[in-house]
């Protein structure tokens, strides 16, 4: 499975896919081995993981630097260093305490994975963020009060934790050829503290995209930053 080239990388696709299931269970709050709950996952929210995991899968290549904002349990900074081992750097960023244990666990046996319990916002210090009551959601932890209201039903209590830009931390580490932010409304927060780093080094993009009266407001705004960044916006659909 090791090797460059496009047939390797779908075998490594499909030889890994298996880990999605581990992901389902971590957006749930739940570890455990494969069971039925997980055929529930991957009918509810499988499709956009998995485009996202082949896009990445298709066209990251050896000596690329994938930076993984909202990394949770660890899914994607998982899914490529099983792909790509030392020839891709990582840098994972999960500023809650639960999420973060679980991401050094799984991360733990791979070198050049840098992994930090720290927000990226658009300044340096702390931010309070509304962390679900229900376990089964602690992949849906927000600082956006309407998407408290609407996917929490008001239902957390809220922590303070450090944050840091993403200009600040490209300081002193290497910067990303490819970024996946999917920070639950917030990716705007960091987009801005990243002005510079994204403008100089222009690394995709791959970041989530919400619905509803929620994503006009919040996904249009980040979508709108970028675009005035030089970026263009794509679906991952639109890419082959």
């Amino acid at each position: 499975y090791q090797g460059g080239g496009f047939y390797k990388k779908i075998k490594r696709l499909f030889k890994y896919k298996s880990k999605y299931l581990e992901y389902v269970f971590a957006k749930m709050g739940i570890s455990r081995e494969f069971s039925f709950l997980s055929y529930f996952g991957f009918l509810n929210m499988g499709l956009r993981e998995i485009k996202t995991a082949e896009f990445f899968i298709k066209n990251m290549k050896p000596g690329d630097i994938f930076y993984d904002i909202g990394a949770n349990q660890g899914f994607f900074s998982l899914l490529v260093k099983k792909a790509f081992g030392n020839e891709v750097e990582v840098h994972s960023f999960e500023p809650i305490k639960d999420n973060f244990n679980m991401l050094v666990n799984n991360l733990k046996k791979y070198e050049g994975a840098y992994l930090n319990m720290v927000a990226l916002m658009d300044y340096i210090g702390e931010v309070t963020f509304k962390v679900p009551r229900n376990k089964f959601l602690l992949g849906s932890v927000t600082l956006i009060d309407d998407f408290a209201k609407k996917f929490l039903k008001n239902n957390y209590f809220e922590i303070k934790v450090s944050c840091i830009t993403l200009d600040e931390y490209c300081k002193s580490h290497k910067p990303p050829t490819y970024v996946k932010l999917d920070v639950e409304g917030s990716e705007q927060f960091v987009i801005d503290g990243g002005r510079e780093t994204l403008n100089k080094f222009s690394p995709i993009i791959v970041m989530e995209i919400l619905t509803g009266e929620i994503g006009l407001y919040h996904s249009f705004k980040a979508s709108k930053k970028l675009e005035n960044l030089g970026y263009k916006v794509y679906s991952i659909d639109d890419i082959d």
